[in-house]
């Protein structure tokens, strides 16, 4: 079945060094 809380947890493993690529590629 689909469990919403390991989406999140997937979803911020995958975002947090995306979100700092993004960071990187344009500092705000």
């Amino acid at each position: 079945m689909f469990e919403p809380k390991i989406c999140v947890v997937g979803l911020g493993y995958v975002g947090l060094p995306l979100a700092v690529e993004l960071a990187n590629y344009f500092p705000v």
